[in-house]
C-alpha cells in the first residue's frame, strides 16, 4: 500500500540554535487515534514533531479526509527545566494549540483545555479545516526563550570593589551586545536566602552585583566573551553565563588572600 504526506507537526524552540524542540513526546489522544484508525491514516513520529500520511488507496481524496474532522495530539513534557528557560502564557494549568486561518503557525487557544486532558499532559494541539495546496502543510508550534535580567554577585578581598565592571568583548552586532550598569553593594535586590548564605560563607569578602542594562534572552549557545575587568586589567576573561534555572544569578568569586 502506497502512502504521501498529509500533513507535518513541528516543534520548534528560539532557546535552540537550530530551533529544534525535542522536549517533548507527542502522541495522538484517544480521539485522535480513532481519527487516524477510521480514515486509514499512518503516523511517523520523530524527535522534533511528526507526520501523517494517507493510503493513496483509501478511496477518498486528502480534501475529504479534511473536512469536519479534528486531529487531536497531546504534549508530554520531558524536560523538567522546560520552564525555566520558555516564556509561557501560563504555567499552571495545560495549554490548547490550533491552527489558525492566517497561517500554519500554532497559537495558544482561547478555549479552556484542561478538563479535556489527562493529568500530567503539557498540552493539546488540535487541527481542523486543514487547506492543502500543492505539498503537504506543516503546522509549526514555536516556543520563545525566556527573558531576565542577569545579575553577577562579585564576592571579593579586592579594595575599591565598586571599580569592577563587565562587559561583553568582541561582539560587533550591538543590538546583541549585552551591556551591564555600574556594580552596586550587595543588599535587597537580590534573595534573602542568597544574601544570608553569602554573608555567612564570606563575611569578611565585599560583595557587590552587576545586573545587566536590559533583560536578556537565553539561548543554549550562551553568551561568550562576558569579561570582569578592574580599570584596564583583565580578570576573568571568560564569565559562565547565568543558567536558566538559576534565575539569571551567578556567584563569581575573586578572591585572592583568603578562602572565604
Amino acid at each position: 500500500m502506497k502512502y504521501q504526506p498529509f500533513f507535518h507537526i513541528a516543534l520548534k524552540h528560539a532557546y535552540y540554535n537550530d530551533e529544534g524542540c525535542t522536549d517533548f513526546l507527542i502522541a495522538p489522544d484517544v480521539k485522535g487515534e480513532k481519527v487516524l484508525r477510521e480514515n486509514r491514516l499512518l503516523l511517523n513520529s520523530f524527535a522534533t514533531g511528526l507526520s501523517v500520511l494517507a493510503s493513496s488507496e483509501s478511496g477518498k481524496s486528502l480534501t475529504e479526509i479534511a473536512n469536519d474532522i479534528t486531529f487531536s495530539f497531546q504534549l508530554t513534557l520531558r524536560n523538567s527545566k522546560f520552564h525555566h528557560f520558555t516564556e509561557l502564557a501560563t504555567i499552571d494549568s495545560s495549554l490548547l494549540y490550533t491552527n489558525t486561518s492566517k497561517g500554519y503557525d500554532l497559537q495558544v487557544s482561547k478555549e479552556a483545555s484542561g478538563n479535556q486532558l489527562e493529568s500530567g499532559v503539557f498540552g493539546l494541539i488540535k487541527l481542523k479545516n486543514i487547506a492543502f495546496k500543492k505539498e503537504a502543510p506543516t503546522f509549526s508550534l514555536l516556543f520563545e526563550s525566556k527573558k531576565i535580567y542577569w545579575k553577577y554577585v562579585v564576592v571579593t578581598d579586592e579594595d575599591s570593589p565598586d571599580t569592577f565592571r563587565i562587559e561583553q568583548a568582541g561582539t560587533r552586532d550591538e543590538d546583541s551586545k549585552i551591556e551591564f550598569k555600574t556594580p552596586v553593594a550587595l543588599g535587597g535586590n537580590l534573595d534573602g536566602s542568597i544574601l544570608n548564605l553569602l554573608n555567612q560563607d564570606y563575611p569578611q569578602a565585599k560583595k557587590i552585583v552587576i545586573q545587566s542594562t536590559t533583560p536578556i534572552t537565553f539561548f543554549k549557545g550562551g553568551r561568550r566573551n562576558i569579561q570582569l575587568k578592574k580599570d584596564n586589567l583583565v580578570l576573568v576573561e571568560h564569565l559562565p553565563n547565568p543558567r536558566p534555572e538559576e534565575g539569571g544569578i551567578k556567584v563569581i568569586k575573586y578572591l585572592k588572600n583568603q578562602k572565604k
